[in-house]
């Protein structure tokens, strides 16, 4: 990364405000603009950041000089001069100063009787003949009585200067004047302040792109950025040799932590020693950019990164058709990998996928087939990639020698010194990386309100080291307090409750906002004045924290802790106010964004881009809208169809996308507006699909009832009904049949489908959408006949079922084999009510191959593998009485169960299912004497639920806690010592960990008897411990189990 410094030269008293502008908002501007460059720019500020504590006073002048003219240098040719009307401090030592200037190639006897700044400016080129160098230098005029102490009693030595400047560089174009009003007290306006820093972007902004520019930089600007303030590892060359050792060994490895613990500082030293060792790292870098990450994107950008690294182009045209993408990136990636033992991927920020753990399927494959290191903030990531054998490296603190190596490393970087106090007290404990970036960024914030109150002291350095002393003691040890400090800072450096306002509105928007989007919001939620000048201050205060978030400028907090710590500054009007930002972005992106376009055209890839951007916008002003109350917006003023319009239901994730608004406070109040609006099709399909897969019966229903409306309504409107419409009316009424009163009344729902296909299907008997309705609804039906009992009837109306769903197999279309797989798996269960267990396990292994023809080898929906387990589950029910394999198809189902609950979007619904089944399993070992077998049997299962359980319904926790408490009877009763160690590890680890996911507002009433139990576990395991390590070992856990009990019991 490309960091070009600008030398500032001046007095000081008399420029502390100017100071103050150019290494505050003229730098983060000039950084604004030159970020697309992969480079930063930085103002060199030598009012403190020399260390001079303990020197004798010409020990410390000497180095006082030292450090200035070599920093004059070092910036050479960027120089800002600022001329008053002082000449500035002249040493009476004139041997030092003849000393320093002949160290720095001055001529000695000129230096005799020269101020510092003008020994800045000769070394900038001022006493030079040649016209190599021309600076930038602003001379300064004060309109009316200037301040006491800004003038020389005797002007003769700054009006000289002055000349000489002149004469020197005027007619270079580089120097300018500028005049200022300033209050006797030293402060100036605002508008001053901003005309001086419009002033200076002016000079300095065109000079700086140029020579980024011309400075090439290796991919893409963010990426530079990004890894140009992450090329130091400290505190963990334990975890980098550990990585180093897996490797050699082909073993990939995951490395967890918090925010800002150093996991993307890790990967990247990894990366640097694999190019050393003559290995090929193949590296993605996720949330650097505006893209939603789900696991096409993550193969997308692994094929590219190949590209660029092994000199390929695979998909270089782009992805393609989307329902084939996934094969033929195997295809491709297979070849690709053909014969290259040198490769090894690399993917940090995981946390990042949207799809989660569904987004995994590329990692799925390639870890196969090559090593990798991949990073996340989630526990759930980390225990399910333990399953496929990564090695985990869990990254914390580090410790307070390595952060005083940090902070030291930083002064070398930044050439500034913070003085021992701050030092000894950043370096006092262990810290986490961001912790101490956040202490660093805090002691950079010091400006003329500062100064001013040492100015009376004599040791200025003594005065300015006691100064970041306290700073850093103020700033609290742990990361959420130091965040929410680092904000309320933020807050200060402009109007305080307009500056709340916004911090609020950056920690809850959807999708980031630009400062503009946040001066527009604060408008609408009643601010007045300079509204933009004070979001601008912010968010230069704000300065690294932000993250690009998209187009148009918009800004995001680049660590989730930020997020959370911010939206604590929102009021009840932040999301209005940022609803009604996104509204007109959303009405332009519709206008502009293409409805169609042919996959196989060079369009297509940008057409797809500017789909997703349009995505993004209608969940956020969704999102938004429905944290409002129906009273703060006009029904007339609600963009809903529209939005809902541009949400497709084309894959799992974006059916989640928008299920999970529809739990939002207020949505269901908002959408009883689609009743009477003008809705089309597309809209009302992205909400049948979300009614279908929200696990809250509540919202299915109202949902339902809403799109039942709204079809009717589209009738009214004098809408043509066709195929769609048909398809949407039958998916709906089947729906609703769901929550009938009575069974009547359901009947009624599902006759009127058949009422509604009929005449299509006179017209079209092979329409696939309106065949797979039909059956749909007849299997609704058919349930019915089987809860009155009515067997015989409900297997003919599901073998009518099936005839119409085989019309429509050839086609290999994912909601008729969806339809299909659970059409035979209800035949199966009413032929077993009808004693035909023969026929059953013939419907049982049809019910199979529709599912496993459903998952597409892993390319389908993830609800696939539910149907699979339920099929299984009831095969094994079947073959109870025939079969010897009941074992193992039981430990089939519940890992299929598992897969399920961690795939399908809010699919922990079948955790419970994978418990039922694991302790039937294990039954079947304890009747058979297999204590190991069965303890075996629950260990895996319940491990793997432990990250699901914050989202767990009621059903899923009383299931864990049934198989929780089998696990303490096997453990307690046990004989073979091997199991009876198993157990005491799985009570002191697994169960804390249990319990942490329960929620603090509610927690479950079958987490506090597993509580209970692991208490009384633990004290039982306590009183046989052998050795003190696994008596401290479990008494930490059984303290864990106490704080646990205490926080359900406070609820």
């Amino acid at each position: 990364m490309l960091i070009i410094p600008v030398f500032v030269s001046s007095t000081f008293r008399d420029f502390q405000t100017e100071r103050d502008i150019l290494t505050g908002r003229v730098q983060d501007r000039l950084n604004e603009t030159l970020r697309p460059y992969g480079a930063r720019m930085q103002f060199i500020d030598l009012r403190w950041g020399v260390d001079t504590g303990e020197m004798e006073p010409e020990e410390a002048q000497r180095r006082v000089l030292d450090v200035c003219l070599d920093e004059v240098t070092r910036a050479n040719p960027h120089f800002l001069g600022l001329v008053g009307s002082r000449y500035g401090w002249v040493s009476q030592d004139t041997a030092l100063l003849e000393w320093t200037a002949g160290r720095a190639g001055l001529d000695p006897e000129r230096a005799r009787d020269c101020s510092i700044t003008e020994l800045e400016f000769a070394q900038a080129g001022l006493w030079d003949t040649d016209a190599t160098t021309s600076p930038f230098v602003l001379v300064r005029d004060i309109e009316g009585q200037a301040p006491i102490g800004w003038q020389d009693a005797d002007p003769a030595r700054i009006s000289a200067f002055r000349q000489q400047v002149l004469s020197r560089w005027g007619e270079t174009g580089k120097v300018r004047s500028y005049s200022v009003q300033v209050a006797p007290d030293g402060h100036w306006s605002e508008v001053g302040q901003q005309q001086f820093e419009d002033l200076a972007v002016e000079l300095f902004e065109n000079t700086l792109v140029d020579q980024a520019r011309s400075t090439a930089h290796a991919g893409p600007s963010e990426e530079v950025l990004f890894r140009g303030a992450r090329t130091r590892l400290f505190g963990g060359d334990w975890a980098l040799q550990f990585l180093q050792m897996m490797h050699q060994t082909r073993l990939s490895t995951v490395v967890l932590g918090g925010p800002g613990s150093g996991k993307s500082a890790l990967l990247l030293a990894f990366e640097r020693l694999l190019i050393d060792s003559g290995s090929t790292p193949v590296t993605v870098i996720l949330g650097l950019d505006n893209r939603v990450w789900t696991g096409d994107e993550l193969a997308f950008e692994i094929s590219q990164q190949l590209n660029k690294r092994v000199g390929l182009s695979l998909f270089d045209t782009g992805r393609g058709d989307p329902d084939t993408w996934r094969q033929r990136w195997r295809d491709t990636m297979q070849g690709a990998l053909a014969d290259r033992s040198d490769l090894v991927f690399i993917v940090d920020g995981l946390d990042h996928l949207v799809d989660s753990v569904a987004g995994f399927w590329p990692l799925e494959w390639l870890m196969q087939r090559a090593p990798m290191s991949v990073s996340t903030r989630s526990e759930a990531h980390g225990q399910l990639l333990k399953m496929h054998n990564f090695q985990r490296v869990v990254l914390d603190s580090i410790p307070s020698s390595d952060v005083r190596e940090m902070v030291e490393d930083w002064e070398r970087h930044t050439h500034r010194e913070i003085g021992g106090a701050a030092r000894a007290l950043i370096a006092s404990k262990d810290r986490t990386p961001l912790w101490v970036e956040l202490a660093l960024d805090e002691l950079l914030d010091i400006d003329s309100d500062d100064f001013a109150s040492i100015a009376t002291e004599e040791d200025q350095a003594g005065a300015i080291a006691r100064m970041l002393g306290d700073r850093a003691w103020l700033i609290p040890d742990d990361m959420p307090g130091a965040v929410y400090h680092f904000l309320e800072t933020s807050i200060d450096s402009t109007d305080r409750a307009m500056a709340r306002a916004a911090v609020g509105m950056l920690g809850t928007a959807r999708i980031g906002s630009s400062q503009e989007q946040v001066a527009q919001a604060l408008r609408i939620s009643g601010f007045e004045g300079n509204v933009e000048y004070c979001v601008a201050r912010l968010f230069r205060s704000l300065g690294g924290q932000l993250v690009p978030s998209g187009p148009e400028g918009r800004m995001r907090f680049g660590h989730q802790i930020f997020d959370h710590a911010a939206a604590s500054f929102s009021s009840d009007l932040t999301h209005f106010a940022l609803m009604r930002t996104y509204e007109p972005e959303l009405h332009t992106a519709i206008e502009t964004t293409p409805k169609w376009a042919p996959v196989e055209s060079v369009q297509f890839a940008a057409v797809e881009a500017q789909w997703k951007a349009m995505r993004q916008i209608a969940g956020a002003f969704l999102y938004h809208l429905f944290h409002c109350p129906p009273s703060q917006v006009p029904e007339d003023a609600m963009s809903l169809p529209l939005a809902f319009d541009s949400l497709p239901q084309t894959t799992e994730y974006e059916v989640a996308v928008v299920t999970s608004l529809l739990h939002l406070p207020y949505a269901m109040d908002h959408l009883r507006a689609l009743r009477h609006l003008d809705t089309p099709l597309e809209a009302i399909r992205t909400l049948v699909a979300s009614a279908l897969q929200t696990p809250d019966p509540r919202v299915k229903e109202e949902v339902a009832n809403i799109c039942a409306f709204a079809l009717e309504n589209y009738v009214t409107r004098g809408h043509r009904v066709d195929a769609m419409w048909v398809y949407l009316h039958c998916k709906t009424l089947t729906l609703l049949s769901r929550f009938a009163s009575d069974p009547l009344e359901a009947q009624r729902y599902l006759h009127a489908v058949q009422k509604v296909v009929a005449p299509l299907l006179e017209a079209s008997p092979n329409n696939r959408l309106i065949l797979t309705r039909l059956a749909a609804a007849q299997r609704q039906m058919a349930l019915l006949f089987a809860q009155d009992g009515q067997f015989e009837n409900a297997e003919t109306l599901l073998e009518n079922c099936l005839v119409l769903l085989l019309q429509t197999a050839e086609t290999a279309d994912s909601e008729a084999l969806e339809e299909g797989a659970r059409t035979w798996i209800q035949l199966a269960g009413v032929q077993r009510k009808l004693s035909k267990d023969g026929y059953a396990a013939i419907s049982l292994e049809q019910a199979q191959e529709w599912a496993w023809s459903l998952r597409r080898d892993g390319d389908g929906p993830s609800i696939a593998h539910a149907l699979v387990a339920q099929a299984l589950e009831l095969q094994a029910e079947v073959w109870k009485l025939t079969a010897p394999h009941r074992a193992s198809l039981l430990q089939l189902v519940a890992a299929e169960f598992i897969y399920a609950a961690q795939r399908v979007p809010f699919g922990t619904r079948f955790i419970a299912d994978a418990m039922r089944n694991a302790m039937s399993l294990a039954a079947l070992h304890i009747e058979r004497g297999e204590e190991t077998e069965a303890y075996q049997a629950l260990l895996h299962p319940t491990k793997s639920a432990i990250p699901l359980l914050s989202e767990a319904d009621a059903e899923s926790w009383n299931e864990l806690a049934r198989a929780v408490e089998m696990i303490d009877r096997i453990g307690r009763e046990a004989s073979s010592a091997g199991v009876r160690q198993w157990y005491t590890g799985y009570m002191r680890a697994n169960v804390p960990r249990m319990l942490a996911q329960a929620s603090t507002d509610q927690p479950p009433i079958e987490a506090i008897a597993i509580a209970l139990l692991a208490h009384d576990a633990l004290e039982h395991i306590l009183r046989q411990a052998k050795d003190r390590e696994e008596l401290q070992r479990t008494q930490q856990a059984l303290a864990e189990v106490v704080g646990h009990l205490k926080r359900f019991q406070s609820e």
